[in-house]
């Protein structure tokens, strides 16, 4: 049991300093120099993730395990507003700057990275509910117009909005490479909650002129 235990406890080790060298230092590292960074050999670390995929992979689920917790602490509110969104996206963004590096290596993934393809799959899916259960509450709420729901309104919204709430990240290491994450997150943030204007009511309107994005 204490060898499982400890096999448990490196492979989370592994997981989360990897996570923050790849987003210091890039993508390009191998794990050759992975493992000189963690003072680990590299077959400390293959022993667990066999390639740098299986790595990624696991940084992912990792990123998917912190997300549902971090809904779930948002959830059961009385009263759903405007101001509850942004401060749910905006979480949700300070999660994923965390992951960023996990972010882009996934933005970077053909289809015939079988493992990793199949773990974007599955997240994809997992955000959509997700933004389906937000929307229905917003609705339920009087802020957005029901329609929002039906298709093909749905899928043309889920699609905007998971694109925008990852590929941000991609813009802050691509395009703002010289601003700071402190700077441009208000502009993405505005972006990302942007995508509900269409479907607002007045009542929603009135709550989303009142956000302050700064």
């Amino acid at each position: 049991m204490g060898n499982y235990r400890k096999g448990i406890e490196m492979r989370q080790h592994i997981i989360l300093e990897a996570r923050r060298i790849f987003n210091k230092e890039g993508l390009y590292l191998t794990l050759e120099q992975l493992a000189s960074r963690l003072e680990l050999s590299k077959g400390r670390i293959t022993n667990y993730f066999p390639t740098k995929d299986n790595l990624f992979v696991a940084i992912s689920q990792d990123y998917d395990l912190r997300f549902q917790e971090l809904m779930i602490s948002f959830s059961g509110v009385q009263k759903v507003s405007f101001e509850w969104l942004k401060s749910v996206c905006s979480a949700v963004m300070d999660l994923q700057y965390q992951y960023r590096s996990a972010i882009v290596f996934v933005a970077t993934t053909s289809s015939s990275q079988t493992e990793m393809h199949n773990q974007i799959t599955k997240s994809y899916k997992k955000n959509s509910q997700q933004v389906r259960k937000t929307v229905a509450l917003l609705v339920e709420n009087g802020l957005l117009k029901p329609e929002l729901l039906e298709l093909p309104n749905f899928e043309v919204f889920c699609f905007q909005h998971v694109n925008l709430f990852t590929t941000w990240v991609i813009s802050l290491e691509i395009y703002h490479s010289s601003s700071s994450y402190k700077k441009m997150k208000p502009v993405y943030l505005k972006g990302i909650v942007g995508c509900y204007y269409p479907y607002l009511t007045k009542k929603g309107q009135t709550q989303y002129q009142a956000l302050h994005f700064k």
